[in-house]
């Protein structure tokens, strides 16, 4: 079951905190160099990320239990403007047992007539199998220099 994520609601914060210190005790093979931020934030300044940045399109995927945070937005921080970019965290304790994929797909309906899009990092192996098996396609590896 999806619900909106309330950054107003503490549970809601502590759990998307969860999730995101894990993110970044695997950041080598889940963060995207130069799209990902370079630490983790604290837990106050995540908080207030939230508040100021979060609308509509982030949801708690709920098995009874919070289990994933997925969302899809349009990113044009960057160079490139990406339509319907879809992201996902799982709790490391329910990796590997579906819920991603099942998470992703149950936002899907709520966006009937999309197509949508993801960034992985190249390394993220166990990403990349979840949204082929969703019917996600590898269209590109983005090349980038900085100076």
């Amino acid at each position: 079951m999806l619900i909106h994520l309330n950054p107003e609601q503490e549970l809601h914060v502590d759990f998307t905190y969860q999730l995101l210190k894990e993110r970044y005790k695997y950041a080598e093979t889940i963060n995207i160099m130069g799209m990902s931020l370079p630490t983790l934030p604290t837990y106050k300044q995540h908080r207030n990320w939230l508040i100021e940045n979060v609308k509509g399109d982030h949801y708690l995927y709920l098995d009874p239990h919070p289990i994933a945070m997925v969302s899809v937005r349009t990113d044009d921080s960057g160079e490139w403007k990406i339509e319907n970019e879809v992201g996902i965290f799982v709790l490391e304790s329910e990796w590997g047992k579906g819920y991603g994929g099942r998470a992703l797909e149950a936002m899907f309906r709520l966006y009937p007539r999309h197509s949508f899009n993801a960034k992985i990092n190249p390394d993220n192996e166990q990403s990349k199998k979840m949204f082929a098996k969703i019917g996600f396609k590898h269209v590109a590896e983005i090349w980038r220099k900085d100076e």
